[in-house]
């Protein structure tokens, strides 16, 4: 790829990468990284093959165009890519070996144990009887099921746990042990990001009624792409609860729409994140009349999609976090004062001087800091740190 500067006259500036590694499946987009001497990052260039177009990729644009300096940190190798062995401690994006595309391990955890188990010639009839030298997803329960799925089908504002990294989370552990996933939630808004499969899906009422019994691979070969699956499929699966004389639609909409379900109760849609791509909306209901799409947004929170109590911390830091990284709104900021409004001068100081900084209020910080005193505060930092 080649970036140039043009007075109109004469070339001021040009500069040609090679890219080394190409990311993404192709169903909706591939992006292009290079590695400048173990430093990994995005190059200012995406396909995105539903549309056969070539454009800036996401983030890149409305003046925000990085050029090739777009860090490719842990959060984003730990679900594009399989677990990179070879990143540098202490490094924000520098990596001694970048593995080449998703991996078995990636939803049936390590398999060291499993092949040596093998080499020794120990096998199980697995027919009769659990393998526990590897995860096999389609024996854990329903709720760790759809966790391996949500590890990387649930986007989000993700807030670490203390201690812990975007590779903690291993096929068979609930993934709210290692960090809590805060998405904004408004009434009224149909719209939805590119990888909220998960959180769209636990929305829908035919998820919540099957207890259960509604997982991923209902409609989901984890092996098979969906372009190679063939539609039936999917109708199928519905039929499995749905009888199709259930359906109130006229038959000529119904033959318009090829008598399939996903085209009314599961739409395509652009989505908030991502140009140029359509992906089909998880949560599955009726079609909304034009007045319900209309209608106003009206913020209501941040929501912790995989945990239903989430700690004040994790909240005050998701509300910090989606100021800072995702939507620079005031809404954000005072939902975080809210919170450390709640609790006394001494606690949440990291979390407090995170605030301070992004609301730019020097007074009230040395206002705060000298409640306590310089040296004490720098003493409970260092502990916490």
């Amino acid at each position: 790829m080649t970036e140039y500067l043009w007075d109109g006259r004469d070339t001021l500036h040009a500069l040609t990468v090679q890219a080394d590694y190409i990311i993404g499946s192709g169903q909706h987009t591939n992006s292009h990284l290079i590695s400048l001497r173990g430093f990994v990052y995005q190059m200012p260039f995406t396909f995105y093959t539903q549309k056969a177009k070539a454009d800036l990729p996401p983030g890149f644009e409305d003046g925000a165009n990085s050029r090739f300096n777009r860090l490719i940190g842990l959060e984003c190798m730990s679900c594009h890519n399989a677990m990179p062995t070879g990143f540098v401690l202490g490094s924000e994006n520098k990596f001694s070996e970048v593995p080449m595309g998703i991996d078995c391990e990636r939803c049936h955890g390590p398999g060291s144990l499993h092949v040596a188990k093998i080499q020794r010639g120990v096998l199980t009839d697995t027919a009769s009887e659990i393998d526990y030298s590897i995860v096999n997803p389609k024996k854990l329960t329903p709720e760790l099921k759809m966790e391996v799925c949500q590890r990387c089908h649930l986007q989000g504002n993700a807030v670490l746990a203390d201690g812990k990294s975007f590779f903690d989370f291993r096929p068979g552990m609930m993934l709210n042990s290692v960090m809590d996933v805060y998405v904004p939630r408004y009434a009224n808004n149909p719209s939805f990001i590119m990888a909220s499969h998960a959180d769209r899906l636990k929305q829908s009422q035919c998820f919540v009624a099957s207890d259960g019994a509604l997982e991923c691979t209902t409609c989901h070969n984890p092996h098979v792409s969906v372009r190679s699956t063939n539609k039936n499929v999917f109708n199928e699966a519905c039929q499995g609860c749905h009888k199709p004389q259930a359906c109130s639609a006229p038959k000529i909409e119904l033959d318009a729409e090829q008598h399939q379900c996903v085209n009314c109760h599961m739409p395509v849609s652009g989505t908030e994140d991502i140009p140029h791509v359509t992906v089909h909306d998880h949560k599955i209901g009726k079609p909304l009349t034009r007045p319900a799409q209309q209608a106003l947004k009206t913020f209501v929170g941040l929501h912790a999609v995989n945990n239903p109590n989430p700690s004040r911390t994790s909240r005050i830091r998701a509300y910090l976090q989606q100021y800072e990284r995702f939507e620079a709104e005031s809404v954000y900021l005072d939902s975080a004062y809210a919170l450390l409004s709640k609790g006394s001068a001494a606690e949440w100081g990291p979390e407090r001087v995170n605030y301070f900084y992004l609301s730019n209020d020097a007074v009230a910080f040395g206002t705060w800091i000298n409640t306590k005193g310089v040296d004490s505060w720098i003493r409970e930092w260092n502990q916490q740190s």
